[in-house]
């Protein structure tokens, strides 16, 4: 899940600009489709042009805890019309270089290529919250690895998922393997059945 604050609403949009103005909307995270989404809205009367994708238009940083680059994504930004949003949605990067990720940065117009009224307002980062054994036990997705774990002869006591991005690890007992001695053990949460 992505969780970031977002101050921005319809009264910061200026009728007087003679620019157009980027900012973010929402932005949110779906581990059931692996997805991120965010809105970019033009907070102005004035259109905004297209920015090529070469020349970095939406240009997304996914970051490992210590800040450095673990992936990265970019995309066209689209002419909008005044005070109009364009929703993007991007596919997380694979499981395995997702691990390690901690949050997500965006910038609009990385190369300020489009002449607005505010600058200062074109990233927005967000982290990515790990999830608990009661949200894991609730989701339809992960659930049913509880119900594998309690099933069969091997008399499991637990089961194990990445605690970032709710991929399942393994059914465990006593919690032997999944956050102490597994190559993921730092990114696993271990849940009792």
């Amino acid at each position: 899940m992505i969780t970031t604050t977002n101050t921005c609403t319809d009264s910061n949009v200026s009728s007087t600009a003679s620019l157009p103005d980027l900012d973010f909307g929402t932005i949110g995270f779906d581990d059931v489709t692996r997805m991120v989404k965010f809105k970019i809205r033009n907070f102005s009367s004035v259109a905004s042009p297209e920015v090529a994708q070469g020349q970095e238009g939406v240009f997304i940083v996914w970051l490992k805890a210590d800040g450095s680059p673990s992936n990265s994504n970019i995309v066209t930004l689209k002419a909008m019309e005044p005070s109009t949003e364009t929703e993007y949605t991007l596919a997380y990067p694979s499981v395995s270089s997702y691990q390690a990720i901690k949050s997500v940065r965006v910038t609009i117009d990385k190369r300020n290529l489009v002449n607005e009224t505010k600058e200062d307002n074109n990233i927005l980062e967000a982290s990515v919250t790990s999830v608990d054994c009661t949200t894991l036990k609730s989701s339809p997705v992960s659930a049913q690895y509880f119900d594998i774990c309690k099933q069969g002869a091997a008399n499991f006591d637990s089961v194990c998922f990445n605690k970032f991005s709710s991929v399942y690890q393994g059914c465990s007992n006593q919690g032997v393997g999944c956050t102490t001695t597994n190559m993921n053990s730092i990114n696993n949460i271990l849940c009792l059945l």
